[in-house]
Order: structure tokens, then sequence, then C-alpha cells
């Protein structure tokens, strides 16, 4: 979720919350598919129809969304937020599938000290993004 709201702090400034919104929502939609995730505790049957890290986590599944709503900068904003959620998943144990390379695995443990401390520097990130660049691009 702060990585989406990175993106969406980026593209947009900070009153423009729609477009923070949409990055954000992109970030946390691949977990949809988890019972326990945020958006899936709200859509409880797609984890009845789905695996975790399915076609969600699918990078076919992003080109599609890409190929289909690519014409706004909204839909770009929600692709990269989605984007990032894979990049970071791919940062995981668990790892990711990437088409003709197969399953990519990192270094970090879900819910480890590691994985914390890695949050904390993204948010740090997020407030230097927000606070410094923001003000210097616009």
């Amino acid at each position: 979720m702060l990585a989406g709201a990175l993106v969406g702090v980026l593209f947009f400034p900070l009153t423009h919350f729609f477009g923070i919104f949409l990055a954000v929502f992109g970030s946390v939609f691949p977990d949809m598919d988890h019972p326990k995730s945020f958006l899936g505790r709200y859509v409880p049957f797609f984890s009845a129809f789905f695996s975790h890290r399915g076609i969600f986590h699918s990078f076919w599944f992003l080109l599609v969304i890409g190929l289909l709503f690519s014409s706004s900068l909204y839909a770009l904003v929600f692709i990269l937020g989605m984007f990032t959620h894979l990049l970071l998943d791919g940062m995981t144990y668990q790892g990711i599938c990437i088409p003709f390379i197969g399953r990519i695995r990192g270094f970090l443990r879900t819910g480890s000290f590691w994985e914390e401390l890695f949050f904390i520097f993204l948010l740090v990130l997020l407030l230097f993004a927000s606070i410094i660049l923001i003000p210097i691009i616009f």
C-alpha cells in the first residue's frame, strides 16, 4: 500500500486524492484473492474462485489491464500501483512467477524484522517524496 501511495504522490499533487487513491488501490488489488487481505475481507468470494498469488499476481493480468485501460493517466497510475505490488512480492521468499522466466524469489521473509525495516525505509521515502520532491516538481 505504501509503494502505491509513493507512486500516487509522484504522479499527482497531494491535493489530488483520487489519483493517489487509484495508485494505492492498484497496489492492494493483487491481494484481493487472499481472504485476510485488505480487499479480500470485503470480497471474500474471490478467494473461493482464485488461488493467492495466482492470476492477479501475474504479469499477464497486468498486461491485459494495461492494454484495456492504458489511455488515461489514472489507468497508468493504477497499473503502476499493481506493478509495485508485484515488484515487492518478488522480493519475498514466496516470490512471483514471471512469464518465460519462471519463479523469482527474493530475500525477505513476510512478517520478518527485515520486512519491517524495509517498510520503514519506504515510509521515509514516501515522506521525502511528498515533502521535498513534490514542491520542486510542481
